[in-house]
């Protein structure tokens, strides 16, 4: 598979690979589907190729993912537009689509995203916005292009282009049953101070961006507020009924990730048009597919679907993962706890702020578990080698602090590194 990637990332086809080396179509296949051992005459024929050493060429493969979005295909299948079947086989399309992908931007380029593609994991450097926007306001029926014609000075408009990482996500604010409607006006006319925001009597269009600091905060109301269709900004960096209604019941389309100054945007975008040839930032359109599925931020809720985090696992190492998280088991070593977590001078500190400083191995099994229904699975990465196969990923708690008015927000997000192998759960690390 490691030839694979080799290939897509020259942009070099089966046939092109097999003349340089002076084999056929079908040996490249073989190799690349691990169904054909290489000798050492050929394998340096490729290392030198790919001017890569031997070492690198044999080194145990391994897949890093930073997120999988399946709760478009879990959508279509809950509203009957989709087979059970054609669920399942979206497992089967991850490999290829991620080495399409990787040959497609390149590896550095995929991992220079991570940060825009997963949770935030320390909310004292980034955090996640709602921009809320009243359609009556906006003089067209292009309301979704006039926001971004303004977003545009947003993008363009940077101090410093390494820390521009985030994803947008857009689409309007869909109202429901009366009683849910006057649950989210309380909230976003708490939020915003705004009496006049009124989902049963108006039509509201959304941002969503996530990973922005404070100043790409401030960048952004100080663009939006000089508009007369600008009706503030909700931070949404933590679980919250809005961000469960936002997630489940008014799901916004992810339209560009960005990455220092690479924007990337769905293949046949309508809002391609609107760059800049000539400008900073160089646009690279992504086939719709693979885009909804590995380039699409998942905003967290706490409704999370055992599917999703079933399919994740099983997208990356085709082994079958529990059905309902019931059925999951975590390990916690007692001296992963004992002799690291609450010994090591930086971990125990985070341990101790969260009351946690003489928890043991059973009780921290227990708190991650019961946490993990409210999670999806991020950083896949599986690894390989000759005699063993293991799935790793992470997660993010929100726990509360002991001290909560010792600090700005009153729960911590904390990363959990996990590790599935043998059909068993374990705890790698938290940080």
């Amino acid at each position: 598979m490691k030839i694979k990637r080799l290939r897509l990332e020259r942009g070099i086809t089966k046939v092109q690979l097999a003349q340089e080396l002076g084999v056929n179509k079908r040996t490249i296949l073989r190799w690349e589907q691990d169904m054909m051992s290489m000798s050492l005459k050929n394998a340096v024929k490729v290392a030198e190729f790919f001017e890569i050493s031997l070492d690198e060429l044999v080194k145990e493969d391994k897949m890093q993912i930073h997120t999988i979005d399946n709760r478009n295909f879990l959508l279509m299948q809950i509203f009957e537009l989709m087979d059970t079947d054609d669920i399942y086989s979206t497992s089967e399309n991850v490999e290829d689509y991620y080495d399409l992908l990787i040959g497609k931007i390149g590896l550095q380029s995929y991992l220079d995203l991570k940060s825009a593609l997963i949770p935030i994991t320390d909310a004292t450097k980034k955090r996640d916005k709602l921009l809320i926007f009243d359609i009556e306001k906006i003089n067209s029926h292009w309301y979704g292009m006039e926001v971004f014609l303004k977003f545009k000075e947003f993008l363009y408009n940077f101090k410093n282009g390494k820390s521009e990482r985030y994803s947008v996500l857009a689409g309007d604010l869909i109202s429901r049953q009366p009683d849910s409607n006057e649950k989210i006006n309380k909230i976003i006319i708490e939020k915003l101070g705004n009496e006049m925001f009124d989902l049963n009597q108006k039509n509201y269009y959304l941002y969503y961006v996530h990973n922005v600091n404070k100043e790409q905060s401030e960048r952004l109301e100080s663009i939006f507020k000089c508009t007369d269709f600008y009706m503030g900004m909700i931070d949404m960096t933590f679980h919250s009924i809005l961000k469960d209604y936002i997630a489940n019941l008014s799901p916004l389309v992810n339209i560009l990730v960005r990455s220092k100054n690479k924007i990337y945007i769905p293949e046949g975008s309508q809002y391609t048009r609107f760059f800049d040839t000539e400008g900073s930032i160089s646009l690279q359109e992504i086939k719709n597919s693979i885009f909804e599925l590995l380039l699409s931020f998942k905003i967290e809720t706490n409704y999370e679907n055992d599917d999703d985090r079933r399919l994740a696992v099983e997208s990356i190492n085709k082994i079958n993962f529990p059905q309902n998280m019931e059925d999951v088991k975590l390990f916690v070593h007692p001296a992963k706890v004992d002799k690291y977590l609450l010994c090591d001078k930086g971990k125990s500190a985070i341990m101790r702020s969260l009351g946690l400083g003489e928890i043991n191995s059973n009780d921290l099994s227990e708190l991650i578990i019961n946490k993990l229904k409210s999670c999806y699975f991020y950083n896949l990465e599986f690894k390989k080698g000759k005699d063993f196969s293991v799935t790793k990923f992470s997660v993010v708690l929100e726990l509360p602090f002991d001290s909560p008015k010792d600090h700005l927000d009153k729960l911590r997000k904390v990363e959990v590194a996990l590790k599935y192998e043998d059909e068993k759960l374990q705890l790698i690390t938290m940080y």
